[in-house]
């Protein structure tokens, strides 16, 4: 694998934005903002695809950015979703439902009735409760239903051996269920070459043992996370990098055994969009300057991040000649009545004051949705789409505080 290939896939690009598009952005945007690009999304699938091979089918998973799905429906095979609004939400989009899978920890037979009624094709079984579940929403069905039992990986996910074999063993008076195989959660930013391979081989001995003690052949794998994202300034790139080129490699491997669906989220996502927040205020302090912007913490948090303790990529753009000037050593807050509230501690930026903006790099996952950004009733900042053909697209406005109404 090309060294390049990790690199392309985690470049922000957010070097690349200059005061004057900015600041023509803020029209559409207000102060602060996401900014998400539909084009390097389809160049981020199009250099995993690359690295894991041709025989391999990605899935987008859409909770890492439901803003996106629509825009990734044209370059991936299916779509993992993990909830009813989700449903709701890929049915809006025009997804074709035979090509998505609905996962979760949690279903009610509700949800798991009204998928069935839908149309969706495969289900991930959680539990033994839930197998009891779709084995009675499934009564009567005239169609097959793909079934995928979820392996746990030690975590609070799936189910261990001895569940999929009792269902393996016990299997025959689901008429309408097809047990299709295994879905696999590894879990997020896998870091390090060696726990990847070791996640593969549980796996690969998974496989054998399902096969060994039922008489099962199963069909396909489903794979769901695992690859890395180097979010902070501290973070070893080359040992990302080598944890990442190790799971491709072992996916790659693997899919010469097995039909293998990879589920990915965050490593497309992440780097196809930015925030941006405005500098409003700026203090002295003996242990150094404080810049305070429009959002914070309730608009962007970051895998791992805990109260600017370590530092996300971040560039500080100002108009004119403060373009040029001098760095300084500077501690990012947000709006927040809260001491918890603040960005990046002591991060070296372009000399800034009120009026410039900060943009903060690898922000297109999970940035929306897993805030809390109802804390404190603050507004909540636009969804900005630029897509390849038509230019940008306000996606979500914002939702300011009428004043007027108090």
């Amino acid at each position: 694998m090309r060294n390049s290939e990790y690199i392309k896939l985690t470049d922000s690009g957010i070097n690349l934005l200059e005061y004057s598009e900015l600041a023509r952005l803020e029209q559409n945007g207000g102060s602060s903002y996401y900014l998400f690009d539909a084009r390097k999304l389809r160049e981020n699938i199009s250099n995993l695809r690359a690295a894991l091979g041709h025989k391999v089918f990605l899935s987008y998973s859409m909770k890492a950015n439901p803003w996106l799905a629509e825009c990734a429906k044209e370059y991936v095979d299916c779509l993992e979703i993990c909830s009813p609004g989700e449903l709701k939400k890929v049915m809006e989009n025009g997804w074709d439902l035979d090509k998505v899978t609905l996962d979760g920890l949690l279903k009610t037979p509700e949800e798991i009735g009204i998928a069935l009624q839908k149309g969706v094709q495969r289900l991930s079984i959680d539990s033994l409760c839930q197998w009891k579940m779709v084995q009675e929403c499934a009564k009567g069905s005239s169609r097959k239903i793909n079934v995928l039992l979820r392996l746990t990986s030690g975590n609070q996910f799936g189910m261990d051996m001895e569940e999929i074999v009792h269902i393996l063993e016990r299997k025959s008076g689901s008429q309408a269920l097809h047990i299709e195989g295994i879905h696999f959660y590894a879990g997020t930013q896998k870091k390090s070459a060696g726990e990847v391979k070791k996640l593969f081989q549980y796996l690969e001995n998974a496989l054998d043992e399902i096969e060994e003690r039922t008489g099962n052949k199963l069909e396909l794998v489903e794979l769901g996370g695992g690859a890395p994202v180097p979010y902070f300034l501290e973070d070893d790139r080359a040992e990302y990098q080598k944890a990442y080129e190790t799971l491709a490699e072992c996916v790659r491997t693997l899919s010469e055994r097995i039909s293998i669906v990879y589920e990915a989220g965050r490593i497309l996502v992440a780097s196809a969009g930015c925030y941006v927040s405005k500098v409003i205020d700026c203090k002295a302090r003996a242990g150094g300057k404080i810049v305070l912007i429009d959002g914070g913490t309730h608009q962007l948090t970051y895998y791992g991040a805990v109260a600017g303790r370590k530092t996300p990529e971040i560039k500080s753009v100002s108009h004119g000649a403060d373009m040029c000037a001098d760095e300084e050593s500077v501690t990012v807050c947000g709006s927040l009545c809260t001491a918890q509230d603040i960005m990046a501690r002591r991060v070296k930026l372009k000399k800034t004051e009120p009026g410039a903006y900060l943009v903060f790099g690898l922000a297109g996952a999970y940035s929306v949705t897993e805030c809390g950004s109802d804390f404190l009733s603050r507004t909540k900042p636009a969804i900005l789409l630029r897509r390849e053909n038509s230019g940008l697209e306000v996606l979500r406005a914002v939702e300011e505080i009428d004043f007027l109404q108090f």
